[in-house]
């Protein structure tokens, strides 16, 4: 995992998901809100196909650091809107605590409805707090 971000570079995938990204991304720019909301949103549906979310921040940040100054967002802001949205849990795969919290209660705990109507909360309630911190970041000169 240490050297994951060297593999990325090297095999240049954060260039290819940077040329699907950025074109994405790029009309949002000029609104904060709206462009801490797609980022959100894409990070959450990266999980989908990235269980642990280890490839989802290395090549979401090493794909966007480039022009994350050009659109007024420093690399620590970034980092912040890739982590928020990262722990998205709709299904079990996507949280190893969701995981082990089935396997503890013999998925006595919750119901699958439970889970996704719960991971849905999150996701909204995660936007919501980039929402926040944009007017935070805004303060502090960092977006």
């Amino acid at each position: 995992m240490l050297s994951l971000g060297t593999v990325i570079t090297t095999y240049k995938i954060s260039g290819w998901v940077s040329s699907l990204i950025v074109p994405m991304l790029a009309p949002l720019a000029g609104n904060p809100f709206l462009l801490v909301t797609g980022l959100g949103a894409a990070v959450m549906a990266m999980r989908f196909i990235d269980p642990v979310g280890f490839i989802s921040i290395a090549t979401f940040f090493l794909a966007l650091v480039g022009v994350s100054r050009d659109w007024g967002m420093s690399p620590l802001v970034l980092s912040g809107v890739i982590f928020l949205p990262l722990h998205v849990f709709w299904f079990s795969y996507q949280n190893i605590w969701i995981v082990i919290t089935e396997g503890v209660t013999k998925k006595q705990a919750y119901t699958d409805a439970d889970r996704f109507r719960l991971a849905t909360v999150y996701a909204v309630v995660t936007i919501a707090a980039l929402w926040v911190a944009v007017g935070y970041w805004k303060v502090t000169g960092m977006m």
